[in-house]
C-alpha cells in the first residue's frame, strides 16, 4: 500500500500528525527556528520543514535514535 503524497503546506497541528510528533515538540521546533513557515507564522511548508529538521538534528542523539529504530 503506497503512502499518499505529502501536502505542500499544512497547519502546525496537521504537521504534528504527519510527522508523528506531539504538539509540544512542534511548538519547540517552531521556537527553535527548525520549521519553514509562511509569513503568517502558522502554516508549515512540509517538505522543507522535514529537510530542516533532519539537517539540524543533534548528532549526539544518533545512538538513541539507532536504539529506537532497532526495536
Amino acid at each position: 500500500m503506497s503512502r499518499p503524497p505529502l501536502p505542500e503546506t499544512t497547519t502546525l497541528a496537521e504537521f504534528a500528525k504527519l510527522a508523528g510528533f506531539k504538539a509540544s515538540y512542534i511548538h519547540q521546533l517552531k521556537k527553535d527556528g527548525r520549521l519553514v513557515l509562511l509569513a503568517d507564522g502558522k502554516t508549515v511548508r512540509v517538505r522543507e520543514s522535514f529537510g530542516l529538521i533532519e539537517a539540524t538534528r543533534d548528532p549526539s542523539r544518533a545512538g538513541v535514535a539507532a536504539r529506537h529504530a532497532a526495536t
